[in-house]
């Protein structure tokens, strides 16, 4: 169906909610089945000009959300720990607070594990600032390879220590493509931290 962009055209001076479009849409579709996903809880209030067009027409605030969010950028990576935190400050509430903190918790034990697999790999902590560009060579590639399948094996992969795929390749170009000391590392670091699963890691 493409009612849901025509619908987007004749609103596009209209500040209309997706939980709008999504309503109106479904009345004019008879021929599929519309249908939403996700957190529609969250998302429903969200204006359908945050999400199309240039933005620039519209500058009502979505309700329930600070109008300062609106030209505030999210690195990918922190999207989780910024919902959790908006959803405490919004409620206040106790249960909120503790996922937070689980969050915040999880993050600190992937930066201390990583902070772990160094000192023992190199004797020494790595520099906080990480190369601009990765320049792989064929040796790099090689150990790299080597020390994510061992990381795997020994750790574990979660969605919360893709981040330590970067401190391995930093290893690898410390070691001048030496894996050795880093799988032995590893074992050292991650004894007691394996994942009950272990997840698959694309580099």
């Amino acid at each position: 169906s493409v009612n849901w962009m025509m619908d987007t055209e004749r609103t596009a001076e209209k500040p209309e909610t997706l939980e709008e479009q999504y309503e109106r849409v479904k009345k004019l579709t008879n021929k599929s089945h519309v249908m939403q996903y996700g957190q529609v809880s969250i998302f429903d209030k969200e204006y359908v000009s945050d999400f199309q067009g240039d933005g620039g027409k519209l500058s009502v605030a979505a309700p329930g959300l600070a109008q300062g969010l609106r030209t505030s950028v999210v690195d990918a990576r922190n999207v989780k720990l910024n919902q959790l935190y908006l959803n405490y400050a919004e409620s206040g509430s106790a249960a909120d607070a503790e996922l937070l903190m689980e969050e915040i918790k999880a993050r600190r034990a992937v930066q201390s594990l990583g902070s772990s697999i160094a000192e023992l790999a190199l004797g020494s902590t790595l520099d906080e600032q990480a190369p601009a560009e990765i320049a792989w060579t064929p040796e790099l590639l090689a150990c790299h390879e080597q020390a994510v399948d061992a990381f795997g094996s020994s750790c574990g992969w979660d969605e919360g220590r893709l981040v330590l795929a970067k401190t391995l390749y930093q290893l690898c170009d410390r070691t001048s493509g030496n894996a050795a000391p880093i799988l032995k590392a590893l074992g050292g670091a991650c004894k007691g931290t394996t994942l009950g699963t272990r997840a698959e890691l694309i580099v």
